[in-house]
């Protein structure tokens, strides 16, 4: 295997390397700037998304909280690697930093800007074709909420005409996961004494009942007000406490489907279903929602973790055996490595990349080539770490860009060296280096954003000689692609073109050392160690 070689091509007549991707650092904002090689496909909800943690990305007016403006001034950087969506936690009033205790569903909370802060960043992100999801907490709200405040008063005077009185779930004897409002009253709260649980079962029993009104007007200001592009539900499988009852929190996320959907039909609902059970998931979107979350991705034992750390290519078609193919008609998958609840040392974690950033490249394209909505949670595209521990805190560190945006870290969180969490340094720094972290995700996303079959299609496992060496065709319609993978870390691979049946273009590469060049010797691809190389057919 040759290092540092020029690609030798011997068959011009038939075949062509066209990486077609070029990226040079702009001192002025710090963003990457392309040559036409790509043309992005509309591919309509199989998107490629960006998750952030409003608290800890991007500092506008240096309170060293990150904001909705620091957000809008950071979705070029977003948009120029590739990312055609993003999704924001919880952005709403709260009384915690992470905005999960929600205490009005109208408003954005003063850490982070105004309403019209937020407009101005929707504008600006479809400005530039991107798409805006708003996570959506319907589970519980925050216990400075109106409605709680509300039906609190109404069970302490007894009044049950307060239209208010059942929003939540109350007892007058203490139970697990419940909490005293006073000596008499207590309430649901599975998560946290601040996160008091709403009374999903009046929609069941009635879904033109005061609360499903006062849901369904939430949902209209943001998809119509606001103009969000869906929403990102959370802890969908505990709507009805710990109880793990399947079909009815099915039947609630049927109604919030629907009603969504009455108000913008296109809208795209992703759900936090069960963690590592594709079976109750698949019962949730029996309920006509677009996709739940792939939770069978993350970490070191998910699917790419275990491709990297084992070098088996195999288990890229056992991904979309196992968690994609059963599926029901119509439903998206939504695979991620982590996220901003995943105690898994992020991407750079889950693929033992912190030392060997090569590694850290391989496992996001192997996602970059994954059938359905993709979802990067923030920083991982420079190889941010968690913080050595599993506390919240710690897995929703500060962007590390290298400027003033930068944020300080939130309360609570670890004191550690800033080596261990940022081994490959700043965005800045990054920017300015063509074979780093950064530079190859915006080349995965190019190559994903301009096939359709990469993002939308089936998965056939056509070309097998070793468990590190696989080929797999990607098939939507018409179109088609071959994906040929590498997963040794050490060892290349000869492959003889035309093994399979009329892929002989070689229309791309994702090679993460950058020590390596793919190689075409008369009709034989040498493809590098922790390689993909995107094939078509004449």
């Amino acid at each position: 295997m040759k290092k540092k070689n020029i690609i030798t091509i011997s068959l011009l007549a038939v075949m062509s390397v066209a990486t077609g991707f070029s990226a040079s650092a702009c001192s002025s904002d710090y963003t990457y700037h392309y040559n036409d090689g790509y043309e992005t496909v509309d591919y309509g909800k199989y998107g490629t998304y960006y998750e952030i943690f409003p608290y800890s990305y991007a500092d506008s007016n240096k309170d060293g909280i990150g904001d909705i403006p620091g957000i809008t001034a950071k979705l070029d950087y977003i948009h120029d690697l590739g990312f055609n969506g993003i999704w924001l936690t919880p952005v709403h009033p709260s009384t915690t930093y992470h905005k999960y205790n929600v205490d009005d569903y109208f408003d954005i909370d003063p850490d982070f800007g105004t309403l019209d802060d937020y407009k101005e960043m929707v504008d600006k992100a479809h400005d530039l074709g991107m798409t805006v999801i708003l996570d959506l907490v319907v589970n519980h709200s925050g216990r400075n909420n109106p409605w709680f405040t509300e039906s609190a008063q109404a069970h302490v005077k007894g009044d049950r005409t307060n239209k208010y009185y059942d929003y939540y779930v109350w007892s007058t004897s203490y139970q697990s996961g419940y909490n005293a409002y006073n000596s008499t009253w207590y309430y649901e709260c599975e998560f946290d004494s601040q996160m008091p649980d709403l009374n999903l079962q009046l929609i069941l029993d009635d879904p033109t009942c005061d609360l499903a009104q006062d849901l369904t007007e939430v949902m209209r200001f943001w998809l119509e007000d606001y103009d969000v592009d869906g929403f990102r539900l959370d802890a969908v499988t505990t709507y009805f406490g710990n109880s793990n009852v399947d079909n009815d929190d099915a039947a609630v996320l049927k109604w919030i489907n629907d009603t969504a959907k009455s108000i913008k039909p296109d809208c795209y609902i992703v759900a936090e279903g069960q963690w590592g059970s594709t079976s109750s998931n698949a019962t949730l979107l029996q309920s006509g929602i677009d996709s739940c979350f792939n939770f069978d991705f993350k970490g070191t034992e998910g699917y790419i973790g275990t491709t990297v750390n084992t070098q088996n290519a195999t288990n890229f078609q056992k991904a979309y055996n196992n968690s994609f193919s059963s599926l029901p008609e119509g439903c998206i998958p939504a695979p991620f490595v982590c996220n901003h609840d995943s105690p898994s040392g992020r991407l750079v974690g889950a693929t033992q990349g912190r030392g060997a950033p090569q590694r850290l490249k391989f496992g996001y394209g192997l996602l970059a080539m994954s059938t359905g909505c993709i979802f990067n949670y923030y920083g991982d595209e420079i190889g941010m770490g968690a913080q050595l521990s599993s506390k919240d805190e710690d897995l929703r560190v500060p962007m590390n860009w290298g400027d003033k945006y930068t944020c300080t870290p939130v309360s609570g969180a670890s004191t550690i060296e800033e080596a261990t969490v940022y081994p490959f340094g700043t965005v800045k720094s990054l920017l300015k280096d063509d074979n780093s972290s950064l530079a190859y995700v915006a080349h995965a996303n190019k190559v994903r954003n301009s096939y359709l079959a990469i993002p939308c299609g089936d998965c056939t496992t056509v070309y097998s000689d070793t468990n590190a060496f696989q080929g797999f065709e990607k098939t939507y319609g018409e179109d088609s692609v071959l994906l040929l993978i590498n997963a040794s870390l050490t060892e290349p691979y000869t492959y003889v073109i035309g093994s399979v049946e009329d892929y002989t273009i070689i229309s791309d590469s994702l090679i993460c050392d950058d020590q390596y060049e793919l190689e075409v010797n008369g009709t034989s691809l040498v493809v590098p160690p922790e390689s993909i190389v995107i094939m078509t057919k004449e």
